[in-house]
């Protein structure tokens, strides 16, 4: 099964399941040799030879204020969309969302480490069809892989991100610490493992 936002423009709000051999229009090339097969109108599921797996994806279309003086999207926006794509798979993908977190219980889930691989720029009004996948669930920890393809299906950016569950101490001597994921929310996560992944909470 593939999840889809349900609050992006022109993106059907449901669940489709997998269709094997379906033609589509979107090619995502990630690690591996995996491909993600994403047409733009009604999402399938990524598959493998023998392998069913799911992806988080979010359709995001770039605007006037997304762009530099040359037409293109200014880097920096790129990962303000991944902050978008992040925060709505917390929200409608885990079940979690950021205000649930963070309202009255001192957590919050910074980013403590970010790749990113700048393939091709992306011009002012296409849409970019981002997909994200765990590549590895830690104690306290999520890895995950965000890639975004453009509508002629190529590859425009690359995401390695890894965020780390915090719990954050009020007072004069004010400390932020890493805590274990709550067994929910690593069961969540495991549904976007990404095939040959590490789960280290199984």
């Amino acid at each position: 099964m593939i999840y889809l936002c349900p609050n992006l423009p022109n993106h059907k709000s449901h669940i489709s399941t997998m269709r094997g051999g379906s033609h589509t229009r979107f090619h995502l090339r990630l690690l591996a040799n995996l491909r993600l097969d994403l047409p733009a109108d009604n999402l399938t599921s990524p598959t493998r030879t023998g392998i069913i797996m799911s992806a988080f994806t979010c359709q995001i279309k770039t605007r006037f204020n997304h762009t530099d003086p040359a037409g293109i999207v200014f880097y920096p926006r790129y990962y303000e969309m991944l902050n978008h794509v992040i925060e709505d798979w917390f929200e409608d993908g885990l079940h979690w969302p950021f205000h649930h977190i963070s309202n009255g219980k001192h957590f919050a889930f910074p980013m403590v480490k970010l790749e990113t691989q700048f393939i091709r720029p992306t011009p002012l009004g296409e849409r970019l069809t981002f997909a994200l996948l765990v590549t590895e669930i830690g104690q306290s920890s999520l890895k995950l892989h965000v890639t975004a393809t453009g509508e002629d299906q190529t590859m425009r950016i690359i995401f390695y991100a890894v965020m780390v569950m915090a719990e954050i101490t009020d007072g004069k001597d004010r400390t932020t610490k890493a805590v274990s994921l709550p067994a929910a929310l690593q069961k969540k996560a495991r549904s976007f493992l990404k095939p040959d992944s590490t789960n280290h909470n199984r």
